[in-house]
């Protein structure tokens, strides 16, 4: 599949600039409510004796619905923060800003699976580097330094920084399953259903105003034919040609209402089990 750019500035001849904000906005949107859960942690509705995510706090991200049911049993609160970190360096590169028009310069603000476990890659060969140098310090002084334990590791291609024992979180995410795709995939997906071409977008009026409001953030922008192709974006990103997930599915109250047989919960929403359910 190739592009069809025509507005002659899209990266790389098919990501267009509409299409890349329209990316922006919902990795930052995930990214932040993702942050935001993962501060109440503490709260046992979230995190029962179980160890594990409860449904409800499952239902309150919606990135996490890109997580397959089977990993379920393995959503610590580690494996929560892991995740958080490949939403933040996805987040990071399409946030990049390109020194020069560079083709390889602006393929850097592209967040395929390749680049951005480039860059995960990057972060936890620093952490292990760091963790090397602090236990040699302890060795030869004898004690901990408060400021090692906290260090920061960087990485040098964009502006994301972490402590060491965050970067560790990254290696609990992958051995227990977690993919770079599932990330990709929610905002790829998320970013569709909340466009024009979702059938979130046709079924929400509050998601529908939301679109007229970017379009008058991006008027400026150059319209293009790729401006709404995600299935194009889907490939060249690294992921496979139609929709992953969702794999969880919650109905709202007012939906559960009106549907047939369905579970009671005062103020919580409501699971239902299966693969992609319109």
């Amino acid at each position: 599949m190739s592009g069809n750019c025509t507005c002659k500035t899209c990266i790389d001849g098919w990501l267009s600039p509409r299409m890349k904000e329209r990316l922006e906005g919902e990795a930052e949107f995930l990214h932040f409510t993702a942050s935001e859960l993962a501060l109440d942690l503490d709260d046992d509705a979230l995190i029962p004796e179980s160890g594990t995510l409860s449904e409800i706090a499952v239902a309150s991200d919606a990135s996490l619905h890109y997580i397959p049911m089977e990993l379920h049993p393995k959503m610590t609160p580690a494996f929560y923060h892991g995740y958080i970190i490949v939403l933040q360096s996805i987040l990071q590169v399409l946030l990049y800003e390109p020194e020069s028009d560079d083709i390889e310069d602006l393929r850097k603000t592209i967040p395929t699976v390749g680049l951005v476990e480039e860059k995960l890659k990057r972060i936890q060969e620093a952490a292990a580097e760091s963790e090397k140098e602090k236990g040699e310090g302890k060795a030869k002084e004898g004690e901990t330094n408060e400021e090692e334990e906290t260090s920061t590791i960087l990485d040098p291609t964009s502006d994301i920084s972490i402590t060491s024992a965050e970067a560790s979180l990254l290696s609990e995410y992958f051995s227990s399953g977690g993919q770079i795709t599932f990330a990709l995939d929610a905002i790829t997906d998320l970013a569709s259903e909340k466009s024009p071409e979702g059938s979130l977008y046709r079924r929400n009026q509050y998601l529908q105003e939301e679109e007229e409001e970017f379009v008058k953030e991006v008027i400026d922008l150059p319209k293009c034919a790729n401006d709404l192709d995600f299935e194009l974006v889907r490939e060249k990103l690294g992921l496979r040609r139609g929709k992953l997930g969702p794999y969880w599915f919650f109905l709202t109250d007012s939906e559960d209402e009106e549907e047939e047989g369905a579970d009671e919960r005062d103020g919580v929403e409501v699971l239902y089990e299966g693969v992609n359910k319109e």
